[in-house]
Order: structure tokens, then sequence, then C-alpha cells
């Protein structure tokens, strides 16, 4: 598995304070959008399609989900999923803060073209008084 540094970090303060790692696994492809939209295809041309896009979602899904179960063995860590499909991730991670974690890890994201207009999450997050955000 590659180096992701949200992941390790969480590992790592889940180590130090003994605590679990819950993980809020968010299913969602960008291809959804196209899937719904495409002009060109017919009704069940698109339905096959989505189910596609689905069924590959969910199989990435369980690959990470089953790759963070080893890396949590390894490292002596409790892990916990709540996994979700939506087409609002922010939404859904909001919602999954009100919970009232330790503390928050979200992986740093790129800077847009146009920032003013998309914040990230974890801005938003700090925009409602979560505190305990960390970006890596």
């Amino acid at each position: 598995s590659e180096y992701n540094p949200t992941e390790d970090a969480a590992f790592l303060y889940a180590e130090q304070t003994g605590g679990k790692v819950v993980v809020l696994q968010i299913l969602y492809s960008k291809l959804y959008h196209w899937g719904h939209t495409d002009p060109i295809v017919s009704g069940s041309g698109r339905t096959t399609f989505i189910e596609h896009i689905r069924d590959m979602t969910l199989s990435q899904g369980m690959i990470k989900k089953d790759e963070l179960q080893q890396k949590a063995k390894k490292r002596g860590v409790s892990i916990e999923f709540q996994t979700v499909e939506s087409e609002n991730p922010d939404a859904i991670v909001l919602e999954e803060a009100q919970k009232g974690y330790d503390s928050i890890f979200v992986p740093r994201e790129r800077k847009k073209l146009f920032p003013i207009f998309r914040r990230s999450i974890s801005q938003k997050l700090k925009s409602r008084s979560f505190n305990n955000v960390v970006v890596c």
C-alpha cells in the first residue's frame, strides 16, 4: 500500500492515546454525474453504466477497507468503519463530525483555481467550530 499521511497520522494518534480509528468511508464517483446526464446514451444504457460505476466504487471501497484493516492490525490499533454512499461528501463529513471525536483527520486538498468559490472540507469544519481538525 502507498504512503498516506492522513492515515498514518490517525493511526499514530490512536497508538499514542490508546484510542481507536473511526474511518468515514464515503463511496462516490464523479462518473455518476455523466451517467445521469449523458444525452446520447439511452435510459437502459445509463442504468447499466451507473450500475457498473457503483460496482467499481464498492469494489474499490472494499479493497481500501481491507488495506486499512491490515494496517490497523499491524499497528495494534482498533478500527471501525462507517461506509456511506453519497453524492454530497461534505454534508456527510459535517454530520459525522457532530458526534464529537477527539480529532478529525482530513487529507490536504489541492489548491483550487478559484478558491473563493469552494471552501475545503477542513475550512467548512473549522467554520463550524470544529477546532480539532488535523489536515495532513
